[in-house]
């Protein structure tokens, strides 16, 4: 299956393929904004996909919710720390609209609704090291990637796309332990914007339940 493309449709930046069966608006421009639901919904029928995803600033997300998009969730001050984003979803499936996995999904957000009242005292391993990444770890970093996600959207187990987004906007943070890369995170930036998504936790099975996510994410 191939990777997920990102393109402009316009002046909105899209991601979309397969592997999620979506698109996913990744920026919306002002410009046009009031036909462009229509456009992506052209595209997905075209393609088949099952669901659209956006991610709008509050002032534009109107057109959107006007064609039956829902929101799925609100995040406050994304944009340069003074506007929302509004997360909206248009499902062309209706089983897409359930997810299968509703109860484990539940136990997840109780545990970290209970987590979020513990202190914890984030200590990395004695003897393991955290820094950020350089082009020279994008190969040891393909390959704890090739062992972590037998799928992706994007090729994250190349070295070369590692280096590609590491010139252009990622920054990645990964623990070593005896020479060994055994945790590794990214920072995925829109610098336009001032905001972070922190993405791509990936942590060998025999170092799990150690507190290094976490550790990556502080």
């Amino acid at each position: 299956m191939q990777p997920d493309v990102i393109e402009k449709l316009g002046n909105n930046t899209i991601q979309h393929g397969k592997y999620n069966n979506r698109i996913y608006l990744m920026k919306a421009a002002p410009e046009g904004i009031g036909s462009l639901p229509d456009k992506l919904e052209d595209m997905a029928r075209q393609c088949g996909y099952s669901k659209i995803f956006a991610k709008v600033p509050a002032s534009l997300a109107l057109p959107f919710v006007d064609n039956s998009y829902q929101c799925e969730a609100q995040i406050p001050q994304f944009f340069n720390g003074t506007e929302s984003v509004l997360l909206l979803s248009l499902f062309l499936d209706d089983k897409r609209k359930h997810s299968p996995t509703v109860s484990k999904n539940e136990k997840v957000l109780e545990l970290c609704r209970q987590k979020q009242s513990e202190t914890t005292d984030l200590q990395l391993p004695q003897g393991a090291e955290l820094r950020v990444c350089t082009p020279d770890d994008a190969g040891v970093m393909a390959d704890l990637y090739s062992q972590i996600f037998p799928t992706y959207p994007f090729p994250i187990d190349d070295a070369v796309y590692i280096r590609q987004t590491m010139a252009s906007h990622c920054v990645y943070f990964g623990i070593w332990e005896n020479s060994k890369l055994i945790a590794l995170s990214s920072a995925e930036m829109d610098t336009e914007a001032s905001n972070v998504e922190m993405t791509d936790f990936a942590t060998l099975p025999q170092h799990r339940r150690r507190g290094l996510a976490s550790i990556l994410l502080k």
